[in-house]
């Protein structure tokens, strides 16, 4: 389970942290690596995709390999003579297709961070093979630029939960892999209006709770998880023993609905 990088100093300050600045390197694509130390930056590493029409072209970057819940997914806009392009405007569309039905998941829309890049988290809620539509707008044209067979991998950690009339999906990302001791981690929360639209739940009270069944015991030290806006709440998870455990999580939104969920993996 992976947190986005960018989120551990959200984690420790229970507040939105300052906007990214995004760079990414890899010496095939002949691309420079600039990391700003005195902001929360992601440097992008692993190249996912990259798509043109002879006049731009459209990479798809990300800091880690991309999973079952909560991404963080950069967009670099090239013209044709290689410079990177800013000041455009840019949406994505996650699409996974099933056959007989199609889906989409939470996400935010790309924001320009400069030098190319623009930003955007992904909530993916399944394992398999996803695509992602991205159309750049300059004001005088929008293009679309198809990214496909994206490989997500399957973590176990998002779940799908009926609330009243409502259902919620939920996603746990820990921040690298969940060790021994305290451990930041992200919740996400958003509401399936349709098989296309998934606003963000803002603004619940979430209590955390592991468990370690094996021993009939908790933990001491956690951190209940406090809203981050766009559907994330950042907490933390402290494991006192190696072996299996299971996070609980209650989901209240403070007019009497209230939700459970719950997590397992091994330390």
């Amino acid at each position: 389970m992976h947190a986005p990088s960018s989120l551990l100093l959200l984690v420790l300050t229970a507040c939105t942290g300052p906007a990214l600045d995004e760079t990414g390197s890899d010496t095939d694509a002949d691309t420079d690596a600039d990391t700003d130390a005195d902001t929360d930056s992601t440097v992008w590493t692993i190249p996912v995709d990259a798509t043109g029409d002879g006049t731009r072209t459209v990479e798809a970057w990300t800091a880690e390999a991309l999973h079952v819940g909560l991404n963080e997914i950069a967009f670099r806009v090239l013209e044709s003579d290689g410079e990177p392009s800013d000041g455009l405007v840019l949406t994505q569309a996650p699409l996974m297709d099933m056959g007989k039905m199609s889906h989409a998941c939470p996400y935010t829309e790309p924001a320009g961070t400069g030098d190319g890049w623009y930003a955007s988290e992904v909530v993916f809620v399944m394992a398999g093979a996803w695509a992602d539509t991205v159309t750049v707008s300059d004001g005088t044209s929008s293009l679309p630029y198809a990214f496909t067979d994206l490989a997500v991998a399957e973590t176990g950690m998002a779940q799908s939960l009926i609330v009243g009339s409502e259902t919620w999906m939920v996603t746990f990302d820990i921040a690298g892999e969940p060790v021994l001791g305290a451990n930041p981690f992200v919740l996400t929360v958003h509401r399936k209006e349709s098989a296309m639209s998934f606003p963000a739940v803002p603004d619940l009270t979430a209590i955390i709770e592991p468990f370690m069944p094996s021993m009939g015991h908790g933990s001491r030290g956690n951190v209940d998880p406090v809203y981050a806006g766009d559907g994330k709440y950042a907490g933390m998870v402290v494991f006192s023993m190696e072996g299996a455990w299971q996070v609980d999580f209650t989901l209240a939104d403070g007019t009497g609905t209230e939700a459970t969920t719950s997590f397992e993996l091994e330390i």
